[in-house]
């Protein structure tokens, strides 16, 4: 962590695609904006301070053109802030975790491959000044959060991770559903 040149960073899009737009969306404003939103008011009290990388777009399918790009920033960022999206989840997330960021994120939902997630939650965005500096301040938790955030995306989430589970509940074990809880076997196990 210590090596990583960007403090915090928010890469993404703060608006949705004008074919995703809604006339509604003229008047209302929706949970994904006024989250995006409210975080990018509370990082401005941050500047100078740190040294942040904040690259908004216009959509999500902008963002997504600059996937490389994208990609080296989170694996060079400390902190990543993670606002829902356009559903209270947000690729974002996982994407950070493979990454190994400590993770600022909003309540997630109440699924099975969230549960013990590495994510800190924040559910005032007007508090993240404070949790940066907390964060930067203790450089032996940054470490020990990026260690939590890439032991979940290995043991959780990652391709093999799913894969071991689906393996596990097609072979034969299906007991619950707790059977695609996170397990931590190899494929021999399976």
């Amino acid at each position: 962590m210590a090596e990583r040149q960007i403090d915090y960073a928010f890469l993404g899009s703060i608006n949705f695609a004008a074919n995703f737009s809604k006339w509604f969306h003229r008047w209302i404003s929706p949970p994904k904006i006024l989250a995006r939103r409210w975080m990018l008011d509370a990082v401005q009290r941050t500047q100078g301070r740190y040294h942040g990388k904040i690259y908004t777009t216009g959509d999500f399918f902008e963002s997504i053109k600059n996937q490389d790009e994208y990609e080296a920033a989170l694996a060079d960022t400390k902190i990543s802030l993670v606002p829902r999206g356009t559903h209270y989840e947000t690729f974002r997330f996982f994407e950070s975790c493979k990454a190994g960021c400590v993770i600022i994120c909003e309540p997630l939902p109440d699924v099975w491959f969230y549960d013990h997630h590495p994510g800190i939650v924040i559910r005032d965005w007007s508090q993240l000044p404070a949790l940066i500096e907390e964060l930067l301040g203790d450089e032996a938790q940054l470490s020990a959060q990026s260690r939590e955030a890439l032991n979940y995306w290995n043991e959780v989430v990652s391709e093999r991770a799913i894969a071991l589970k689906l393996a596990k509940f097609v072979g034969g074990d299906k007991t619950s559903p707790a059977a695609l809880i996170p397990c931590s076997g190899s494929m021999d196990d399976v």
